[in-house]
């Protein structure tokens, strides 16, 4: 983008768009799918982003949190150690192959 943000804030901005326009229009598209196309218009925008780590972060605990949801209940706590524990899974193979191995 011309603002020269991270990638992480870029995706986040962009989610958050295609979510309230989702919303508004009453589309029916799945968050999920939201997220590919966040992704699809990030990399269509800048193809080097996927060598960005930041974006890689990004959009991998993005995609384990919403993936994740299944397993929230009415309980706070359990939703705070859920989504700490998906949002670590789903950084630490990241975080191996690029910092440890």
């Amino acid at each position: 983008f011309i603002t020269n943000y991270s990638a992480s804030l870029n995706r986040s901005i962009v989610l958050f768009i295609l979510l309230k326009i989702n919303k508004k229009l009453d589309l029916n598209i799945s968050t999920l799918k939201v997220l590919y196309l966040t992704m699809f218009f990030l990399i269509l925008s800048n193809y080097l982003i996927i060598f960005d780590i930041g974006f890689i972060y990004s959009c991998s605990v993005s995609f384990g949190l919403i993936y994740s949801r299944k397993f929230y209940k009415n309980n706070y706590i359990y939703n705070l150690f859920v989504t700490s524990i998906m949002a670590f899974l789903f950084s630490l193979p990241i975080t191996l192959s690029n910092y440890y191995l």
